[in-house]
């Protein structure tokens, strides 16, 4: 009876693109390249989610995937931290940091994030968000890098030890 099917685990249910056959968190750990490769394109994604230029995550993603070898499917994977919930923190986060750092401050409210109200700030409000927005970003690519290239290590080894194990007997 060994086509039994699996119980599928609890996060399944919650987010069914996760867990399901085909879903995320298989797509993400047979995915093809070195671990390396894998851990900078999601470094990528990770970084380029965090700074606000949400119209071009994707070709950013694809673009410095392209020119650092990286993993191109990874960095979008990775690049998926950006979403409805996370995008309003960033945008805010990255403005704040970006304005303490330039010490030049443009006010506005952040309970009105339209876009034409951000447009109208002008280059400057914007070379704030950027900045801040690079920097916010650096942190969590450089852990995500350490921690991706240590799991699809670890998944790798324990798959090769799994099939070793099924090869022997």
């Amino acid at each position: 009876m060994g086509s039994e099917k699996k119980p599928s685990p609890w996060y399944a249910k919650l987010f069914p693109a996760l867990g399901g056959p085909g879903g995320l968190k298989q797509k993400f750990l047979a995915l093809s390249g070195t671990p390396h490769s894998i851990a900078l394109g999601m470094a990528i994604g990770v970084f380029i989610s965090m700074t606000p230029t949400i119209p071009l995550h994707t070709i950013l993603c694809l673009g410095i995937a392209f020119v650092l070898r990286a993993s191109k499917v990874a960095a979008l994977m990775g690049s998926m931290l950006a979403n409805p919930l996370t995008l309003p923190e960033f945008y805010f986060g990255s403005y704040k940091l970006g304005a303490a750092l330039w010490k030049h401050p443009i006010q506005w409210d952040a309970h009105q994030m339209e876009i034409h109200e951000l447009v109208s700030k002008g280059w400057e409000f914007f070379a704030e968000m950027i900045t801040g927005g690079v920097v916010m970003g650096i942190g969590p690519a450089i852990f995500t890098y350490f921690a991706t290239r240590w799991l699809v290590a670890a998944v790798r080894r324990n798959q090769k030890a799994v099939d070793d194990q099924r090869n022997a007997g």
